[in-house]
């Protein structure tokens, strides 16, 4: 049977400090490796394959098959 009195209801026990967010660790930006003509990150058979696709073309169709800098697309 129900009471004329409410039953207190429980309340959580705050923590005496802040529970300490971790700070994120930044990552660092990952520099271009020259060959890396897809930007993958690895100078691998995809690149070669990009560079053959692009062989002798303008340079400005694909600025990074340019691997050795020399204004145009070769091996």
């Amino acid at each position: 049977t129900p009471t004329g009195t409410p039953t207190p209801t429980p309340t959580p026990t705050p923590t005496v400090t802040p529970t300490r967010t971790p700070t994120p660790t930044p990552t660092a930006t990952p520099q271009p490796k020259i060959g890396d003509v897809n930007g993958d990150g690895h100078v691998n058979l995809t690149d070669i394959g990009i560079v053959v696709d692009f062989y002798d073309m303008d340079v400005s169709l694909k600025p990074k098959a340019d691997v050795n800098g020399d204004g145009s697309i070769n091996l």
